[in-house]
């Protein structure tokens, strides 16, 4: 997969500015594919020669580096919401070879399950994750649980993390991860251009019944984040009217966007809610489809979270560092996910995304969509069942 570019200017707003307290949000459903610093000096490649020592990490610590402790655990178990895939042929091979002393396992999962599973595992103490990347709008609720730990502030991670990293960008116990822009996808040979939506209304124009996907918005991902934004915009009566006009148009829910993308490109929905990287994947394989962006144009926020109580927390530490180095992110960029980091984001990407495209996280305007998840989840399944 070629890399992807987009313009600069706009991936710093994305980076620093637009996604301002956004710290991971909504998901995108199902493993997201199926879907720190420029440089950081020698700490960028996770820390490889444990120059900082000294800070505890996640385990004993005492004057043993972040890579020293990692490396008398020798291995770690993430799950992830990247896919399979993507894990194992673009992101972990270049990890791999400069650390093959560890042995990472990678389960990857769909959003819901990897919150259901963490959760199963704190309350049963058979914890077997020692770190996952997902969303912010599945996992905060598992905070209140005790699912999660932060990272020592004195340690190696987190000081390299508020080096290179805006604090706008992650809450704590989730750590940064990387961005899921959300697009709205059509396939140009089966969508004439009065048919293309030009606004999130005109999903309830009946010339698109029967012809829409997009993800259950009751597993508040792609779906869910996109159109918990429209509320505050439309007004609580104008936005239940137009969710009930949609539902009656007969939608296709999936299970993810990168699922809602599959329909598209077998002809079983022509107009879908996904994301900037299933569009770009599509347009790979050779489909005939266009990306919108709609306003208001946001984007997902997977973050890092490490599990409380796993046994390996100092391996687990030491892939996020890596992860959220200038090797990560090329690496995930590779994917054609969007890294956190602006600078590399600008470098990978530019082109792509328009430069008065201004994106902001899933549900800015409202905060209940992560404070109160089961409003929401109750709010949409009175509307689509």
């Amino acid at each position: 997969m070629h890399r992807r570019k987009f313009i600069a200017t706009t991936s710093v707003a994305l980076g620093a500015t637009a996604l301002a307290g956004c710290g991971g949000d909504g998901g995108d459903g199902g493993s997201d594919g199926s879907d720190g610093g420029s440089d950081g000096g020698d700490g960028s490649d996770g820390g490889s020669d444990g120059s900082d020592g000294g800070s505890d990490g996640g385990g004993d610590g005492g004057s043993m580096s972040l890579e020293e402790r990692a490396r008398e655990e020798g291995t770690a178990t993430l799950y992830s919401v990247i896919d399979a895939e993507g894990m194992r042929n673009t992101i972990l091979p270049p990890f791999q070879e400069r650390y093959d002393w560890m042995n990472l396992e990678v389960v990857a999962q769909g959003v819901s399950e990897i919150a259901s599973t963490m959760s199963t595992e704190a309350q049963t103490g058979n914890v077997e994750s020692d770190a996952a990347i997902n969303t912010k709008g599945t996992m905060t609720p598992l905070v209140g649980e005790g699912v999660f730990r932060e990272p020592d502030p004195d340690g190696e991670l987190m000081q390299f993390i508020q080096d290179k990293y805006s604090e706008d960008l992650y809450t704590l116990p989730a750590v940064p991860g990387y961005l899921f822009p959300i697009q709205v996808m059509y396939h140009t040979e089966r969508v004439s251009d009065d048919e293309v939506p030009g606004s999130f209304e005109d999903f309830a124009s009946s010339t698109l019944e029967g012809r829409i996907a997009f993800d259950d918005p009751t597993i508040l991902n792609t779906s869910g984040g996109q159109f918990a934004t429209l509320r505050d915009i439309w007004g609580a009566d104008q936005w239940r009217s137009t969710m009930e006009d949609i539902a009656n148009n007969s939608p296709t829910l999936t299970d993810s966007s990168s699922e809602s993308a599959r329909l598209l490109a077998q002809g079983e929905a022509d107009v879908v809610i996904g994301s900037l990287n299933d569009t770009l994947s599509l347009q790979d394989d050779g489909e005939p489809v266009e990306g919108l962006w709609l306003d208001p144009q946001v984007a997902l926020n997977l973050p890092i979270y490490f599990t409380e109580g796993s046994e390996n927390p100092n391996a687990a530490e030491f892939f996020a560092m890596w992860f959220l180095g200038e090797e990560g992110q090329r690496a995930l960029a590779e994917t054609g996910r969007v890294p956190v980091d602006s600078d590399i984001a600008a470098e990978e990407f530019e082109g792509i995304i328009p430069s008065d495209v201004q994106i902001k996280p899933v549900a800015f305007n409202d905060q209940s969509y992560y404070e109160d998840p089961d409003t929401w989840i109750e709010r949409y399944e009175e509307i689509f069942g």
